[in-house]
């Protein structure tokens, strides 16, 4: 229940992740999240030790943000970031399941991966014990790196192939367009750090308040996990420039031959040439120049993300309601609150159609009214609030 025991299970934590090969699911991940996004008293981490050896863990945390507390993935409430159980074979599995079942408390597992077998040991080992409710979660992208560049370039739409070029070209008016990887030192992580979170401050998600530098904890997170990252010599940082400004920047790191982006943000300045979409195209061709097996978008799929031909990956959250009073509570508590967004979504739905009709018999348009989620005449805010207070997780921070 403290970060120095966490800290000591590293070597054997990261053994198991090798075996997933998945860096999300490494020991420095969750430890940088428990530090940044937690008090360290609600840690609850499950472990299966076989002759003294970690054989399966569960990095879990105490949330109160809903009624009964519950146990959900550590960071998962903040980065809602594809997650997972680290175990070293099926019977460890096994043991990992029944000691959480055993808890009696609500448990939260989000954003598994559904094509696994790791689904079906949950509902087996949950049959007699709990009441599950499993809901598909929030897709990712990625992109094989299948054959050479060249032809996966001539592959893409005109719109990559085309347009960019021609952005590109007007870009270079204002200066040489270049691409820099940088992969820093841990002594170097800070200024590099500070360099990508100025230019994301620059753009919408400064003004959306989801930038690392005014999302204190999400800031905080990321310079302790860079710094990590780059002491284990998986970081890179990806720079496109315009002249000698960065137009846009991205955080990755490549680990177990894939290259996995974890941020990415541009200088609002340079939004006519498109510098994140210029920045992605050389991100990949990075990860064929590698010889890497993908490049992971990571996150939820974005509808820009799709243009680089991807295959999508699928998730399902699964909710584990003990058979005792605590279970009943914690399933009535969202039953209530799946209601409740489903009334809140109709009331929008409503609300819009009188905005419509209104506006027919007055000859205005009721686009203003209708659609924009910032207007004060319609509910359409709370609503929308409302409604994602039990929205399956997998937004990127």
């Amino acid at each position: 229940r403290s970060i120095p025991q966490l800290d000591l299970m590293r070597d054997g934590w990261n053994a198991l992740a090798d075996r997933h090969r998945h860096p999300l699911l490494r020991h420095e991940w969750f430890a940088c999240c428990a530090r940044a996004f937690h008090d360290e008293r609600d840690l609850r981490v499950a472990v299966v030790r076989s002759n003294g050896r970690l054989v399966a863990a569960a990095p879990l945390v105490v949330s109160g943000a809903r009624r009964p507390q519950r146990l959900v993935f550590i960071g998962s409430e903040a980065l809602h970031e594809p997650c997972g159980l680290l175990y070293e074979d099926v019977e460890s599995l096994r043991w990992l399941l029944d000691g959480l079942l055993g808890l009696g408390q609500v448990v939260q597992l989000d954003r598994l991966e559904a094509g696994g077998g790791l689904l079906k040991e949950v509902g087996s080992r949950a049959s007699r014990r709990a009441f599950r409710i499993t809901r598909p979660s929030a897709a990712s992208l990625v992109v094989p790196v299948r054959g050479g560049w060249e032809g996966y370039h001539a592959g893409l739409s005109s719109r990559v192939t085309v347009n960019l070029p021609r952005v590109e070209a007007r870009a270079r008016r204002l200066g040489p367009v270049k691409f820099e990887c940088l992969s820093p030192a841990p002594r170097e992580v800070d200024a590099v750090v500070d360099s990508v979170m100025a230019v994301e401050a620059s753009g919408w998600k400064a003004r959306h308040g989801s930038a690392m530098a005014v999302k204190r904890p999400l800031g905080q997170f990321f310079r302790l996990y860079a710094t990590e990252a780059a002491r284990e010599g998986l970081l890179r940082v990806f720079v496109l420039r315009v002249g000698d400004r960065p137009a846009a920047v991205e955080m990755n790191v490549e680990a177990y031959d894939r290259l996995w982006q974890l941020k990415i943000g541009f200088d609002e300045a340079f939004a006519e040439y498109y510098p994140g979409l210029l920045l992605v195209r050389e991100s990949i061709r990075y990860a064929f120049g590698r010889g890497l097996e993908a490049f992971e978008f990571l996150g939820s799929a974005e509808p820009w993300e799709r243009r680089w031909n991807p295959d999508a990956r699928a998730y399902a959250s699964t909710l584990l309601y003990p058979l005792r009073a605590v279970g009943a509570w914690g399933l009535a508590t969202d039953i209530a609150a799946g209601l409740g967004r489903q009334v809140a979504k109709r009331l929008e739905r409503l609300h819009r159609g009188q905005d419509r009709e209104r506006a027919g018999r007055t000859g205005r348009s009721a686009t203003a009214s209708s659609s924009s989620p910032n207007d004060p005449r319609t509910g359409s805010r709370a609503a929308a609030r409302a409604a994602a207070a039990l929205r399956s997780p997998g937004r990127r921070t």
